[in-house]
């Protein structure tokens, strides 16, 4: 394969066996993209994938095919913003393709969503390798770009095949990168800064990036090397020639400090390399490659940019009163522009913020504040910080702290004294009497959360003020960057040292009231998980501990996450379930499998028609407090909100599972008569219609009983043969049922966990005695409402699955079918579609059953429209 020239500057490809083979599989791909119903011919792929080389070769697929990719950056933690973000991107692109793999499926509602292929696909009989329309013309889109998410006013920026192609010769020549050199993503190390060094070292890694975050964060790790006294690292770095850094300014000295280490490592001194871009530039477009003497030499506390790549040009304007521009004088601050053929053209789909992002000849208006020196060297000036004002301040207002006045909260960036990165604070008035120490505590914590949500970084201080602090402008609203110029200097120090001294009393007495044998083993779990990442004796957490108060920052919140993953044995935590669960004890019980649910998790897994699965749990597993529903309307009334507040319009597809299929017929009667809303599917998985013999049959024996056969800590529940003898405290009887009635619920379970389950079962579930208990209870009492339970009324249509009967209800599937199953004849309005399924009644969805009872379930989708 030749080298591509451009501007008499080779770009050299990796070898040709990488190409080929990777070109390879991205031409079989494109079958798969190819054979997507409905594509227009200006239909936008959506890639969303977390592996960087699945990234490269779908990004290819779907070029291949003709069609435009737009990369997704991460989606933002707030579960409001994420929804907004994702109803702007179903506008501004036009309902895109997303192609992403099942861990995101729920990730993207309401947007039309494939699953990537989990195994190669196979290649058509004439494999056609010819290029899509896509790379008909240089100047044709290549890619849209996305430039924000945070509050759902993305905007696509369009870059062409010539202007990325230009980009990357124009780097190679800035870096002079060779076909010999290796690369390191620095975003997989974020949560190991030091584990950045070893990789270079191992790999013999050339050229890099990091942004002044991590690079502050790497420093600080080896300063505390020296300071502990640990031995030295041993590493040959001499073969690193260039960290890029970026996405915010380089703070000099925090720079100067970690080339101490990297040149004594083997680096050399000019090894960090400042500079600025952004997605409309075909990212970094202006580098200093100067630093750090030039910035030493001149007195800078922040590093300069630097001068232009060849293809772009820079320039400062002042605008006066009238909107003239004319060019700033040299060291005066002014608007920075851009302009040439590595500059963008267009936002995709966007007309006016197009039209509003250039102005004369041509040139982008970056929004950025700048200063051009003497020597043509680019520096910032004002630029704005990196935390928005207007998005912390809507997300407070959002959240309606119970503790916190509404309105009266403000959140602000800002740089503290020796620190090496920006850091957010919350100023806000309290609710609360100030001696409510409970009170106090949770507002803090429900602050931070909302700001670890909306922008992933713990607060640097939360401080409650006085009305009289928090004086409104005559527009009634707070000045932001008034208080955070109080607060830099100094104004509320005494406020904040106060409410510091008030909170750790507080976390202290929370903590001690908790007894460490107590816990869980999902909660010793989270609690080692904690001292490790936090380096703290195990014996200073306790289920009340909360990571909040304890200082977790972003990078150490990835450390934890990967932690509890391995010691929980859990494929994938969301961020978002630990950012709103911040206590020990409220993460362990958001990680608890819940049995209503747990047994769709191996279908979702399974699930190919790539939609977002949600799953309805019975009120009352919360905590023993919590009341259990006391009727069937109560029950369907409560579910139907739950969905029209996710989905506020049909249509719905509704599956129901056992004794779950009598609540998803009356939750689709209800969304149909009611709400007059369409069911495009209403599935039933193995109940009859008629189900109050059964139901009347049940007790919180057999409760037990089930549930310890779910989870796999029996294996039959039939109480005749697990009892068939008379146990301990009944009277001789050879009716099963009579020995069911004289069964002590408690005395079963304690049977059935100190002799029957296998070995480190419990443990391996994260359960306890009283969880088990506590959801034989729930299941009791949702049983109890169904004892008078007569079907009535109709649904369009339903689709049935019937798989092998319980022993206790048929003696085998004809009888089971012929004699109950049958009968939802008389509750739809069509003739059922019946389906026969593999397995036994709890064993249908199990792993060994669940990939064919998939495959049913597609074709009754598909047979249905839905």
């Amino acid at each position: 394969m030749p080298s591509l020239t451009i501007r008499d500057v080779s770009v050299h490809p990796l070898p040709v066996w990488f190409y080929c083979s990777r070109y390879h599989i991205a031409c079989q791909n494109r079958t798969f993209i190819q054979g997507i119903l409905g594509l227009r011919q200006d239909t936008v792929f959506l890639l969303h994938l977390d592996n960087h080389l699945d990234g490269i070769i779908w990004f290819w697929s779907v070029v291949l095919a003709g069609y435009t990719p737009a990369l997704s950056p991460p989606l933002v933690n707030n579960p409001d913003q994420h929804r907004k973000h994702l109803a702007h991107l179903k506008k501004l692109i036009h309902s895109p393709v997303v192609l992403t793999t099942s861990k995101y499926i729920s990730s993207f509602t309401d947007l039309n969503i494939y699953v990537l292929p989990s195994s190669p696909i196979e290649p058509s009989a004439e494999h056609v390798t010819a290029p899509g329309p896509g790379l008909d013309s240089p100047a044709s889109p290549a890619v849209l770009m996305l430039t924000s998410g945070s509050t759902g006013n993305a905007k696509a920026v369009s870059l062409s095949h010539s202007q990325i192609l230009s980009a990357i010769a124009e780097k190679v020549l800035c870096h002079q990168t060779t076909p010999h050199d290796v690369h390191v993503h620095a975003t997989d190390l974020v949560s190991w800064p030091l584990a950045f060094l070893d990789i270079i070292a191992q790999h013999h890694v050339s050229f890099s990036f990091a942004p002044n975050f991590f690079l502050a964060s790497l420093a600080k790790e080896l300063r505390s090397r020296t300071r502990n006294g640990e031995n030295p690292l041993i590493l040959d770095l001499s073969s690193l020639r260039c960290i890029t850094s970026g996405g915010e300014s380089l703070v000099v000295q925090t720079a100067l400090s970690l080339l101490e280490y990297l040149t004594a490592y083997g680096c050399p001194r000019s090894v960090l390399v400042p500079g600025f871009g952004m997605t409309e530039t075909c990212a970094r477009s202006i580098h200093n490659n100067k630093f750090p003497d030039y910035d030493v030499d001149n007195g800078l506390s922040f590093a300069a940019l630097g001068t232009c790549h060849q293809g772009i040009e820079m320039r400062v304007v002042q605008v006066d009163e009238t909107g003239r521009s004319t060019t700033a004088p040299v060291g005066e601050p002014g608007q920075l522009h851009l302009r040439g053929p590595l500059v963008f053209s267009e936002y995709y789909n966007d007309s006016f913020n197009t039209r509003k992002a250039f102005v004369d000849d041509g040139w982008f208006v970056t929004g950025d504040l700048a200063v051009m020196d003497e020597k043509g060297m680019l520096r910032l000036a004002g630029r704005e910080v990196k935390y928005n004002i207007s998005e912390l301040q809507s997300a407070l207002d959002m959240a309606n702290i119970p503790g916190a006045v509404p309105s009266y909260s403000v959140g602000f960036g800002h740089r503290p004294e020796g620190h090496g990165t920006e850091v957010v604070s919350v100023v806000y008035l309290p609710l609360y009497d100030p001696d409510n120490g409970k009170a106090r505590a949770e507002t803090n914590d429900a602050i931070a959360t909302v700001m670890l949500l909306q922008c992933s970084a713990r607060p640097h201080k939360i401080i409650p003020l006085g009305k009289d602090e928090l004086e409104k402008t005559s527009l009634g609203k707070l000045s932001a960057s008034k208080l955070r110029l109080m607060f830099e200097s100094g104004r509320f120090d005494a406020q904040g040292e106060e409410n510091k001294t008030l909170l750790a009393a507080y976390y202290a007495h929370a903590a001690s009231s908790t007894r460490s044998d107590e816990t869980t083993p999902a909660e010793r779990a989270i609690e080692q998980a904690l001292s490790e990442v936090l380096n703290i004796p195990i014996a200073d957490t306790t289920p009340n501990s909360s990571m909040l108060h304890m200082g977790v920052n972003s990078m150490q919140l990835i450390r934890f996450k990967k932690r509890v993953q391995d010691l929980l044995s859990v494929d994938d935590i969301p961020m978002v379930t630990i950012l709103t669960n911040t206590t020990v004890r409220s993460l362990a019980s958001a990680l608890q499998p819940y049995c209503e649910i747990l047994v769709y998790l191996n279908l979702a897994k399974h699930f190919s028609s790539t939609r977002p699965i949600y799953a309805l749990r019975a009120r009352g597993f919360d905590s023993p407090t919590q009341p259990f529903f006391e009727t069937i309307k109560e029950c369907i009334s409560t579910y139907v909100q739950s969905i029209l507040a996710i989905q506020p319009r049909g249509p719905y597809n509704i599956l129901g599972y056992s004794f779950g299929s009598m609540f998803a017929f009356e939750i689709a009667k209800a969304l149909q008569s009611q709400q007059g809303q369409r069911i495009s599917f209403l599935g039933v998985l193995n109940l009859p219609p008629h189900i109050k013999q059964r139901i009347r049959q049940l007790n919180m024996v057999t409760a037990i009983l089930t549930l310890s056969l779910f989870l796999g800590l029996i294996e039959d529940d039939d109480p005749a043969t697990f009892f068939p003898a008379p146990p301990p405290g009944t009277t001789t009887s050879s009716n099963p049922a009579k020995v069911v009635e004289e069964m002590d619920p408690a005395s079963i379970l304690d049977e059935i966990l100190l002799n029957r389950a296998p070995k480190g079962r419990m443990d391996e579930l994260a359960l306890t005695r009283d969880k088990i208990m506590r959801w034989a209870e729930v299941s009791n009492a949702l049983h109890a409402m169904a004892v008078d339970y007569e079907p009535t009324g109709m649904v369009e249509h339903v689709d049935v699955f019937v798989c092998r009967p319980l022993r206790q209800v048929a003696r085998n599937k004809n009888e089971w079918f012929a004699e109950q199953v049958s009968k939802w004849v008389y509750f739809s309005r069509t003739l059922p579609r019946f389906w026969d399924a593999e397995g036994e009644h709890f064993s249908m969805l199990a792993e060994e059953n669940v990939e064919s009872f998939a495959e049913i379930l597609n074709k009754a989708l598909q047979g249905r429209g839905a």
